[in-house]
């Protein structure tokens, strides 16, 4: 059952993700290697850039480098990387400059808006929690009622601040409010619901962790490797999908883009 009830009041929607690994530091020969050729495509390809920004970030195959993991984000994110807009938007919205915060809030608020599922959950997080200097209630509504729909994972968190804080009703929160009962009320005759609480993170550690639900990490390196070699350049890409205009990919068999399509889902929805 996908439904979590807290409190009679909270609705969460998933349960704890389970076969994750951590995308943290690695200074094997294998670790290098990847490193080294991530490195040779992000001159290229804005989803090899974001992850060679997770590497410097992590000290993957690399020595850990804040500055260095920021310059590759926003390299994705210029080149049109909603993930790479998100880890961007997060670094410089924990950075104590505040010409950082108001850059960092816009790129995170600009993946949010274009369906980034990880950056709406941040978006309703950084814009409710005094702790980011950037708080306005009325704008986080919307996004934390996104989250609530979505039941992504780490919302109850939130809302248990919120509610600590006074800041969970009606009045403060209504888009939020209307979504928790919204799902409450639809799952009122299950029987098998259960309580979860998750702890919160420190704020300013964010980026320590990545975590991959699903494949393998290296595996999904690798396969990414190969998904560049057979897509040479892609930061100038327009087209629908497929390298035959004005037709999508399920209307093309064999399509070459589904299985970059595929690993593009992975960057996006599974690693952190």
């Amino acid at each position: 059952m996908r439904t979590l009830i807290l409190f009679g009041l909270l609705l969460l929607g998933t349960a704890a993700q389970a076969d994750t690994l951590q995308f943290g530091k690695c200074d094997s020969n294998d670790c290098q290697k990847l490193f080294g050729m991530y490195q040779k495509y992000s001159r290229t390809h804005s989803d090899a850039a974001v992850l060679l920004g997770d590497m410097y970030l992590n000290g993957y195959g690399t020595e850990e480098n804040q500055r260095k993991a920021l310059k590759y984000f926003k390299r994705g994110a210029s080149w049109g990387s909603l993930h790479g807009r998100y880890k961007a938007g997060l670094m410089m919205l924990t950075s104590g400059d505040a010409d950082d915060k108001e850059t960092g809030l816009k790129y995170l608020l600009d993946a949010a808006n274009r369906g980034h599922k990880h950056a709406t959950y941040f978006a309703g997080e950084v814009l409710s929690n005094p702790e980011f200097g950037v708080v306005d209630l009325k704008r986080a509504d919307g996004y934390l009622a996104t989250s609530v729909e979505a039941s992504y994972h780490a919302i109850n968190q939130t809302l248990l601040r919120l509610r600590e804080d006074g800041k969970l009703s009606t009045e403060v929160l209504p888009e939020t409010m209307a979504a928790i009962n919204k799902a409450n009320a639809s799952d009122e005759t299950s029987t098998d619901a259960k309580t979860t609480v998750r702890s919160a993170p420190a704020s300013d550690k964010a980026f320590e962790v990545v975590t991959v639900n699903g494949p393998d990490l290296q595996k999904l390196l690798l396969f990414g490797l190969q998904e560049f070699r057979d897509n040479p350049n892609d930061i100038n890409s327009t087209s629908t999908g497929t390298r035959i205009r004005g037709r999508t990919c399920s209307e093309v068999a064999n399509c070459k883009s589904v299985d970059l399509e595929e690993f593009q889902r992975y960057i996006w929805y599974f690693i952190k």
